[in-house]
């Protein structure tokens, strides 16, 4: 037994000492091939949060052909379809206003409730508004009932309707009113009224 013992023992710290460093060397690989995963994917959450920020020019890097590198070209194409598409609907928006800014009409766009969305600066002028009349009802800006008779037609989503109506603001108006709702697949989504000033006109006749 004596003559076992000693080679036992030589064992045992054989192996604990190469458990020892068998563990360390397995944290390191650990760590290192964390730090290899975790990297591009510290890039993609720096490229996700810039994107939030409506900022599409950072990209990530692709390096090698794994999963991670195969997710970071994804998401650069996604980047680029989502860049693309918010400068389209800027260039669409910005011409929708400038086309709104030069009419000489009148115009406002309700939301399905009634309620107006937008209005454009003639609409603004033309009555003089202090105020400015998003959020409100056409009633609630003008209390005049033919007005809100095309209003409830417009949300119903019925065809289209016109008419001449007076209103009494800083003197006597005339207004052709005309209006459209427009609808999609989900159904009406809002409508639009446009104003003429026509008091010139029946001045005139």
């Amino acid at each position: 037994l004596a003559y076992l013992n000693k080679p036992i023992q030589e064992l045992r710290s054989v192996l604990f000492y190469g458990l020892w460093v068998g563990g360390i060397v397995s944290a390191l690989i650990s760590l290192w091939v964390a730090r290899r995963f975790s990297k591009p994917l510290r890039g993609l959450k720096f490229a996700a949060q810039a994107m939030a920020q409506k900022n599409f020019e950072v990209k990530v890097p692709v390096k090698g052909n794994d999963e991670i590198s195969s997710l970071a070209k994804s998401f650069n194409e996604l980047s680029d379809i989502l860049g693309g598409l918010v400068q389209e609907l800027s260039e669409e928006k910005n011409l929708l206003r400038a086309t709104l800014d030069s009419m000489l009409e009148g115009l406002i766009v309700l939301d399905p409730s009634g309620k107006i969305v937008l209005a454009n600066p003639a609409f603004k002028n033309m009555f003089h508004f202090n105020h400015d009349p998003e959020g409100f009802t056409p009633i609630e800006l003008f209390r005049h009932a033919e007005l809100q008779e095309i209003v409830a037609f417009l949300i119903a989503g019925k065809a289209c309707k016109s008419c001449e109506i007076e209103i009494q603001r800083e003197g006597l108006q005339y207004i052709m009113v005309q209006g459209a709702p427009f609808a999609s697949n989900q159904g009406i989504e809002g409508s639009v009224l446009v104003f003429y000033d026509i008091t010139s006109v029946r001045h005139l006749e």
